[in-house]
């Protein structure tokens, strides 16, 4: 029998993982009664009815049924592992149920899993494998949860982020002693970890759902890159100095991951570092190659690049490379805590409106302003959830006083806890003009479809930008805008940014036929 021959290995393994410690021992078989098994098998047979687009209710009462039996299965430290682990995979088949309280109990009960091996590896270093691998498939989870939460921009709890902590603490240091032949178990482990930090530190609050599924997928491309290790403030990591490192505060789990450029040994809490330089070097040149290649391509032809590669590469590898990128400086915010305003979703409306405009916001309605700077303000409402697709939207503001932009782009949304939401506004200061443009889509001049809208028009260093209320504008695409006392003819020559309720396009006179 191997025991740990590393001080500080066990005293991690002498350390108890959950938050609320419980010495536990192996089940006993005949624990497991009716009293065990049947709810479990209630709860079972709902799950195998359950589809996605079950009522409201439905989802809410097989919520309180798992959480009440997670409760149950957590306290009783007699049930065996085979049973709990059977319990686990069942419910872990339904993610698009978890919230932050199941997700929290789940991982408690992994962490009793992981309990029990953990006392058998402070006698045996056979366990070390096992006990790692154990680990990587709580992370593996914890990570799949945080992808869906921050899907439907809510904020992840401060005890599911400290179990992921605890977690990754115990396996670090057990991986550090892993025979040289384990390296596959480590490095499941050590990616699953990266996959979580990054997650957290990567800017995914301001991204649709599309744009968060291309940064996931090209982070999955370099994640083999990246390794982490636990920093002991008794006992610093030496590899790392002079590298760029994202660092994740084990005392501040409300803390997303910081990036620092030349990371030293002189940090005064414990730590998750990832070295990223590595990262940072192979997603620019990424990004540099796809951008040579679609401006050559002949190239492009070779290289056989698709559309989804280059959108994923671009806007994957931008995301990666604007959040490890040094912090830009931002404009002072001013508490603003009795000013609200109304917010107006329809672009259609909010283009046709004169600019300016104040009023008293219907209160069942309004939005409160956290606070405000020169480029933009912070605002939440309280009793109603929000249309998560609203992000990158362009918005009309209506204020109760003051004098303030009355266009934004909403750059990011948060569900900080249920019930109440955030939006990040960036506020647009252009001198724009408002006219009135259409076109016809076929036909005769008798029979021809006509598309209207409202448009605000932008001269820019002797360019033309004009901004359509919808997001189905294509370049190429000739319209007239009307004016006084004639109709000019402009083309689209190519549209500049695309948002869920608008179109940004660079246009130019057109000759009329």
């Amino acid at each position: 029998m191997n025991q740990p021959d590393r001080p500080e290995l066990k005293l991690t393994l002498d350390t108890d993982l959950r938050l609320h410690p419980q010495r536990i021992d192996l089940g006993r078989a005949e624990l497991l009664t009716d009293a065990i098994t049947l709810p479990f098998e209630d709860i079972e047979s709902r799950l195998n009815q359950y589809f996605v687009h079950s009522s409201q209710t439905d989802q809410q009462k097989l919520r309180s049924s798992m959480k009440g039996y997670l409760g149950r299965l957590n306290a009783n430290p007699l049930i065996p592992i085979n049973f709990r682990l059977k319990v686990l995979n069942r419910f872990e088949k339904e993610l698009n149920l978890f919230d932050g309280e199941i997700t929290s109990a789940v991982l408690n009960a992994h962490k009793i899993g992981i309990d029990l091996v953990q006392k058998e590896a402070r006698e045996d270093s056979q366990y070390y494998g096992p006990l790692v691998e154990m680990v990587a498939n709580a992370i593996e989870l914890a990570a799949k949860i945080l992808q869906l939460t921050v899907k439907d921009y809510k904020t992840t709890l401060v005890i599911v982020t400290r179990h992921f902590f605890d977690l990754a603490r115990l396996g670090l240091n057990v991986a550090a002693a892993l025979d040289p032949f384990s390296t596959t178990t480590r490095q499941r482990l050590v990616s699953a970890i990266c996959r979580h930090e990054l997650l957290r530190a990567l800017d995914l609050f301001s991204k649709t759902s599309d744009q968060q599924l291309m940064i996931i997928n090209e982070l999955e491309h370099h994640l083999s890159l990246l390794d982490a290790q636990f920093y002991s403030r008794e006992k610093p990591v030496t590899e790392f100095s002079g590298r760029s490192c994202l660092v994740s505060n084990m005392n501040r789990p409300n803390d997303p991951p910081q990036l620092i450029e030349q990371f030293e040994n002189n940090l005064a809490y414990d730590a998750i570092v990832i070295p990223v330089d590595k990262l940072i070097r192979e997603v620019s040149e990424a990004v540099e190659v796809v951008e040579a290649a679609t401006k050559e391509h002949e190239k492009q032809g070779s290289e056989l690049y698709t559309e989804d590669t280059i959108l994923t590469t671009l806007v994957g590898g931008s995301a990666i490379l604007n959040r490890l990128s040094p912090s830009q400086h931002r404009d002072p915010r001013i508490p603003c805590s009795k000013t609200h305003l109304h917010i107006e979703w329809d672009s259609r409306k909010a283009f046709s409106r004169t600019s300016g405009s104040t009023a008293t916001p219907d209160p069942r309605h309004a939005w409160r302003v956290v606070d405000i700077s020169q480029g933009g303000a912070c605002i939440e409402r309280l009793h109603e959830d929000v249309d998560s697709t609203g992000v990158g939207s362009i918005v009309e503001l209506t204020w109760s006083s003051g004098d303030h932009p009355s266009l934004a782009l909403v750059r990011w949304t948060k569900q900080i806890k249920t019930g109440e939401t955030r939006l990040g506004l960036m506020f647009l200061r252009h001198a724009f003009k408002r006219l009135h443009g259409y076109a016809k889509t076929g036909g005769s001049d008798d029979m021809g479809v006509i598309r209207k809208w409202p448009l605000l028009i932008i001269p820019d260093n002797q360019q033309l930008f004009a901004y359509f209320p919808e997001a189905t504008i294509f370049p190429d695409m000739l319209f007239i805008i009307s004016g006084r006392e004639e109709d000019i003819h402009f083309k689209v020559l190519e549209v500049d940014e695309r948002g869920p309720n608008f179109c940004r396009c660079r246009i130019v006179r057109a000759h009329a036929k």
